[in-house]
């Protein structure tokens, strides 16, 4: 029953898999992997790149590096692949949801939420944020910005929610 699906896996998790097929394929709903808190969760996956961008976001602000103007910022400073293919894949939004919207496919829009939690967690693996560099960092902190609005926006537009901490793999607090 679905009310005991619900009890078991919470509604974030039920909605987002069960949104991540075709209404005309089949969908296997693994219980057990959309209960595990691991980054092969893909509802896990994208909501915890939310995570650790609001986590960086912290970070920066408590470390006195408030975001600047937009108009100020130096975004050529973004050079690195991974920069330059989050920013790529953040741009692909609006398309998505237009594309989606008509052809009543919400399942583009999981997709799309993996592919640019992915895009972020390259970036983030690749790329400093922080850094001595005031310009560098004024640009990635941008970036990781538009990741966060991106994100929580494509969560929200499938009613799955956008937490600003979960827990980590290994149990840390982000």
């Amino acid at each position: 029953m679905l009310d005991e699906l619900l009890d078991e896996v919470g509604p974030d998790a039920a909605r987002y898999t069960l949104l991540t097929r075709s209404h005309d394929s089949a969908l296997d709903f693994d219980i057990e992997l959309v209960k595990r808190q691991t980054m092969d969760n893909p509802v896990y996956y994208v909501q915890y790149a939310h995570a650790r961008v609001a986590s960086l976001l912290r970070v920066a602000s408590e470390q006195g590096r408030a975001l600047q103007p937009w108009s100020d910022t130096d975004f050529a400073t973004l050079q690195q692949t991974s920069e330059l293919d989050l920013v790529r894949k953040l741009g692909e939004l609006p398309e998505v949801v237009t594309t989606a919207a008509e052809a009543l496919a919400p399942h583009r829009l999981t997709r799309y939420a993996e592919e640019a939690a992915a895009a972020f967690h390259r970036f983030y693996t690749e790329c400093r944020v922080i850094t001595d560099d005031d310009r560098l960092t004024q640009a990635r902190l941008w970036l990781v910005t538009a990741t966060k609005f991106v994100i929580a926006g494509t969560l929200r537009l499938i009613g799955v929610s956008a937490p600003e901490s979960m827990e980590r793999i290994g149990g840390d607090a982000s």
